[in-house]
């Protein structure tokens, strides 16, 4: 089976490597020469002699390239480009797309991101039939992995990845048969779409959202969006890793309130419904460092206050 890939992320090497491994591997498409795997990419092409075009140079070149080759199955895992119908079915058993999430649910441009943010404690690779609908072809097999309470995107996204292969393995596997797919219609009554994640999508409302709810959006954010947002002394700060508590007792301290846990330095912040977080990793404009060490760095005090605007972060504004 002379199978294309179009990629554009390192997660998608985990496919790649099993594609070359097979034999199957005929042409990769990247998104241009200055996507993030490109120079490793290029560089296992070279050495294997698999030919690589770029989508910047015009789906025509692409088209004549997947004839050239006489490419059978298209798979499209992390590529940033629509491809349009025409291109999808170019190749004789057609082009299909992996999804990172079980589908219909998630359906959008950053899923992984979505399922950690709502508290899922499991995300789904899907492989499709890509359509002109974006994540709304007939579905071929769906898997799952499970969210860890401490699961960022980034590790979330490789284990979502080393499932990949099987999935595609075994489309091959059943096309190589000749057997009839048996494929499953969405059913778009059960869909849910999710927009990418705007700059207000990052902002960390303390007033309003419990310590699970932080750290799933601080976990959420990392890496890509590089952390959740928040502010302190009117200083921008992403956090990056963070842990969450409940208390039985009130706290008696605002959200957004750094507290003192005696003989401990790391840093605590207070959140809504009477819960706190740990915030074990977190960046600025200066450093990235642990909470504690930043703590310190800083001279941050308890009974400062970190808000979701810089304003309301100032030293005359702030306050437990």
């Amino acid at each position: 089976m002379r199978t294309a890939l179009y990629c554009n992320h390192f997660a998608a090497f985990h496919l790649l490597g099993h594609l070359v491994q097979a034999g199957q591997l005929s042409l990769v498409c990247l998104p241009g020469k200055d996507c993030p795997m490109y120079v490793e990419a290029e560089l296992l092409c070279r050495m294997r002699q698999i030919p690589l075009v770029c989508y910047e140079d015009g789906e025509e070149q692409l088209s004549n390239a997947l004839r050239e080759h006489g490419i059978d199955l298209a798979i499209v895992f992390t590529f940033p480009h629509r491809l349009s119908e025409s291109l999808c079915q170019t190749p004789a058993h057609g082009t299909w797309n992996l999804h990172g999430s079980p589908l219909p649910a998630y359906r959008g441009p950053d899923p992984l991101f979505w399922q950690i943010r709502k508290g899922e404690s499991k995300a789904g690779l899907t492989l499709h039939r890509a359509s002109a609908r974006i994540d709304a072809g007939e579905i071929f097999a769906c898997t799952t992995t499970d969210i860890s309470p401490v699961e960022i995107k980034g590790s979330l996204f490789d284990k979502i990845a080393q499932l990949a292969p099987d999935l595609v393995s075994r489309l091959i596997q059943q096309l190589d048969n000749g057997e009839d797919l048996k494929l499953t219609a969405q059913n778009d009554k059960l869909a849910s779409e999710q927009k990418r994640p705007t700059l207000e999508d990052l902002i960390i409302r303390w007033n309003s959202m419990d310590a699970s709810e932080v750290a799933r959006l601080i976990h959420a954010s990392n890496p890509d969006y590089g952390g959740a947002l928040s502010w302190i002394r009117g200083t921008e700060v992403r956090m990056l890793e963070a842990e969450s508590f409940h208390c039985r007792t009130p706290l008696n301290a605002k959200p957004g309130c750094i507290i003192h846990a005696p003989d401990d330095p790391n840093l605590y912040v207070v959140c809504a419904k009477d819960s706190y977080i740990r915030v074990n990793v977190l960046s600025s404009a200066n450093a990235i460092a642990s909470g504690a060490r930043l703590k310190v760095m800083f001279g941050l005090r308890s009974g400062e206050l970190f808000a979701d605007s810089p304003q309301a972060s100032l030293p005359a504004q702030a306050g437990c």
